[in-house]
């Protein structure tokens, strides 16, 4: 947006030369500029567009200035921002960056509180754009861009927080020290997590306090995950480039050296520090997490510890638990009110009108409740999660949990069943299912002897288990009952390992989302090809998904011939 009638002063207009020409050791002039910020707004924005003889010098760069706000009287949080944001910025340039995951930095200035960084083009297309549309693929592209590129910021930071400090208290010498911080947000949310079960008539138990004090420490204090985290990741606070197939992580101004499963967990938790918070389907949150893993697997030893990590992202859940879910109670416990709404783009799904808070209260509560379940971690957070989830609804009874971002509305309004990551405990129901389908399905396309050695009636599960963990595996479940429908699972090479559906819930649906979301999960690892050998049986379902025959084959197992097909599918990125 073009706002006239605002001006940049000519000493800040000098220094901003002198940085540049500074930076890139060469003459360089201003030949014009362009206001991208309302005149109301905390920053100012200005696309400064340069001439110069050298090719080094971009032909335009943001110009980011930090204004005093009314509100904060001695100024010091405005100045804590800007300085967050700069040093955030500096440190992710200074540090080796396998992918361009943030802009470049070109320079600031304490004095008239600026920064200069790269231009990362116009319009501005954020994960908004994707998500409140009505695209399903175009969203999980733009969401496995934005998950690899956190997951490169946190790993290529990892192990170098020194530099960050360094640099921000260089920047803000009056910055809050570690033990300030953790003696602020313990006081904060402790006393909000006393509220919030005041509120509703809850005992707060003694074991519950001590839960909550373990999770704000074991966040903030220097731990196998602590990196930069960003702090406010929000669709909205990315660059995306779907063309370049890559992704700019902006807005550094909440950024804390802290764990970085806070950053991971985001998706999980709704998106819990932004105004476009909806869900996203857990077939697709699992391998876009997947990636955010791999990412961190590159530098951080304890994201390939299964505990460790299940530990940590737990005790994610539960801090965004008490700093972004509880203390909404109080605003909304008489009467839900509207969340504000950002800019959407012109055909965007998103209304405004319907972003109640209270669903974003519901959906957090069970997403916790959730995963401390599945973990069998923080039996006292969730024991009082789970509580004040049935008194708030029968309060809130016309209350209703987050709906999916608009891109994924469509595809699974009616779907009976989801997809989870495979889990240790469910292998005898796996095998027990592979075991039904083989014989009572691939039975029109093999007899009997081949059938007993495909799948025979006594397995060896510890193969099995093996295996499944080893791969990226996943199993459809039943909404209503729990029962799993079908399985799947991806090796890293890109072979598709195994896929079967129930006998008695063919042609549902099942097999094409398990394959799908192993597909999905390929792209965001860089996979450029799925192959796998594919039975009669199951020829015409691949041909129909896309896949090509490479050959038809007769294999040997156990001394028996089988006739399948090697076939192939070449993947988009696009």
């Amino acid at each position: 947006m073009n706002v006239k009638k605002q001006k940049i002063h000519p000493d800040v207009l000098q220094k901003m030369i002198q940085i540049l020409q500074n930076h890139f050791a060469t003459d360089l002039e201003i030949s014009s500029f362009d206001f991208l910020s309302e005149a109301e707004r905390r920053n100012i924005l200005v696309r400064i567009k340069l001439h110069s003889k050298s090719n080094s010098v971009p032909k335009s760069i943001i110009f980011k200035q930090s204004l005093p706000e009314v509100s904060d009287q001695d100024d010091k949080e405005a100045i804590a921002r800007f300085a967050r944001d700069w040093a955030g910025l500096e440190f992710a340039n200074k540090i080796h960056q396998s992918i361009h995951n943030v802009p470049y930095f070109y320079g600031g200035n304490k004095e008239y509180r600026f920064i200069l960084i790269e231009d990362l083009g116009a319009p501005h297309i954020s994960l908004v754009d994707s998500l409140t549309r009505r695209c399903r693929e175009n969203a999980i592209l733009s969401l496995s861009r934005f998950m690899r590129a956190l997951g490169s910021f946190h790993a290529s930071g990892f192990g170098k927080t020194v530099l960050y400090e360094t640099i921000l208290k260089k920047i803000d010498e009056n910055t809050e020290t570690l033990q300030e911080s953790i003696g602020f947000t313990q006081t904060d949310l402790l006393k909000k997590l006393q509220d919030a079960n005041s509120k509703l008539n809850l005992s707060l138990t003694v074991e519950c306090i001590s839960e909550a004090k373990s999770v704000i420490n074991s966040l903030l204090t220097p731990g196998p995950f602590t990196v930069l985290t960003h702090g406010d990741i929000c669709p909205d606070n990315v660059f995306d480039h779907e063309g370049a197939r890559d992704l700019q992580l902006i807005d550094f101004e909440w950024g804390a050296v802290r764990n970085a499963l806070l950053d991971g967990t985001y998706l999980r938790m709704c998106m819990p520090t932004c105004w476009c918070a909806k869900s996203i389907p857990e077939e697709v949150i699992i391998a876009l997490e997947i990636t955010y893993r791999e990412e961190l697997k590159q530098t951080i030893p304890a994201a390939s510890d299964d505990v460790a990590y299940a530990k940590a992202y737990t005790e994610a859940c539960g801090f965004w638990l008490l700093q972004q879910t509880l203390p909404f109670l109080d605003s909304t416990f008489e009467k839900d009110r509207l969340g504000p709404s950002g800019p959407v783009p012109e055909d965007s799904l998103w209304k405004a009108e319907e972003n109640w808070v209270r669903p974003r209260v519901l959906s957090r509560l069970q997403a916790f409740i959730h995963i401390a379940s599945r973990n069998n971690l923080l039996p006292h957070l969730r024991k009082m999660a789970e509580d004040m989830l049935f008194e708030i609804k029968q309060l809130w009874t016309d209350a209703k949990l987050l709906e999916f971002y608009p891109a994924f509305k469509t595809s699974i309004a009616n779907q009976k069943f989801y997809i989870r990551a495979y889990e240790q405990g469910d292998e005898a129901e796996i095998y027990q299912l592979f075991y039904d389908t083989v014989h009572y399905v691939n039975c029109r396309d093999y007899n009997k002897e081949q059938l007993d050695v495909w799948a025979p009636k006594n397995p060896d599960l510890s193969q099995w288990i093996k295996s499944l963990a080893e791969n990226y595996t996943f199993v459809a479940i039943d909404k209503k009952n729990g029962k799993i429908l079908g399985f799947s699972d991806l090796e890293k090479n890109g072979y598709l390992n195994r896929g079967y559906v129930h006998k008695d819930y063919q042609n549902q649906g099942i097999g094409k989302a398990l394959l799908e979301v192993r597909e999905h999960l390929a792209i965001a690892l860089g996979i450029p090809k799925l192959f796998a050998d594919v039975s009669i049986t199951a020829k015409a379902f691949f041909e129909h998904c896309g896949y090509l025959t490479e050959a038809k084959q007769n294999k040997e197992l156990y001394g028996i011939q089988f006739r399948n097909y090697r076939m192939i599918k070449i993947l988009t990125f696009e």
